[in-house]
């Protein structure tokens, strides 16, 4: 027993001798970390799509939230069934509730933003082509640009007098959270870090790429709709079914008022994993965020 122990003891040894040799060590590890600068939280990013800032909610307080949803499902379920079981699976589907109300804000939101910044890219061109300067045209941005960035354009603007253009650049880039605001946003800085001599043929090309994809991912988000509200009908006829009966004859669902609410629960958890598959299925992908860059800032 001694030998087998030892030797396993002496291989994992030798292959972290390895990953250490091979990543330069723990010294080299926290300058590249230090140098990579902190990351951003996991509920901040999924805020930032959402349109919240990150420093307007904590994990405490969104846990207190979803907890809030849990419990309020766990009492009505229990109301209505008289399962505790169930209300209990009831619940914890409850507490799901403000994940998939941000989620779904969240695309919402990305549509409208890639609609309004296919249309800026394209006001920014020709003001560009008109000889006005990238601080002209984005103060004409945020004066009669698209109306969702407005305010993003104007406090662009400012930013830019103060803290200079690449940094305004960045941080608009961090609240807009956006994929297509990233290529976008790594254009002007290029252009401005080369004088501003390739921007309008940069813009060009970009404004006609963007509007291409923007038509790909308006059908497919026709697409996911239809499906999506196909797929809610589907799981909420049982569970309406199942309460109505209950109201109304509750001695025919008599078998499950025992060991047979695990049959219920089980059938509750697998309608709702369906669901979620369904949901990654059919989700519109395309939201990675260029370099991984950081939410909300």
């Amino acid at each position: 027993m001694a030998i087998p122990l030892g030797l396993s003891i002496g291989l994992a040894a030798g292959f972290w001798l390895i990953f250490d040799a091979l990543t330069g060590g723990p010294a080299l590890r926290a300058r590249a970390r230090a140098a990579r600068g902190p990351r951003p939280r996991r509920l901040g990013r999924f805020m930032a799509r959402a349109g919240v800032r990150a420093a307007d909610v904590s994990e405490r307080d969104y846990a207190l939230y979803s907890a809030g949803w849990g419990v309020c499902g766990f009492l009505v379920a229990a109301l209505v069934l008289r399962w505790t079981l169930v209300a209990l699976v009831v619940g914890l589907l409850a507490a799901c509730a403000p994940t998939l109300f941000y989620a779904r804000r969240g695309e919402r939101r990305r549509a409208r933003l890639q609609a309004d910044l296919v249309e800026a890219i394209g006001l920014l061109r020709d003001a560009i082509r008109a000889g006005l300067s990238p601080g002209a045209a984005f103060a004409g941005l945020a004066d009669h640009g698209p109306e969702g960035l407005r305010r993003e354009f104007a406090r662009l603007v400012a930013e830019t007098r103060i803290v200079g253009p690449a940094a305004a650049l960045e941080a608009l880039q961090g609240r807009l959270a956006d994929p297509l605001a990233d290529y976008v946003v790594t254009a002007l800085i290029l252009s401005d870090a080369l004088g501003g001599r390739t921007l309008s043929p940069v813009l060009d090309q970009l404004a006609r790429s963007a509007r291409a994809e923007l038509g790909v991912l308006d059908e497919l988000r026709a697409y996911q709709s239809r499906t999506v509200t196909q797929a809610r009908f589907l799981a909420a006829l049982p569970v309406a079914v199942l309460a109505a009966v209950r109201s109304v004859a509750p001695e025919y669902l008599a078998v499950f008022d025992g060991p047979g609410q695990l049959l219920l629960a089980a059938c509750g958890l697998s309608v709702a994993l369906g669901y979620a598959l369904m949901a990654r299925i059919t989700r519109v992908g395309g939201d990675e965020r260029l370099f991984g860059a950081g939410g909300n800032r």
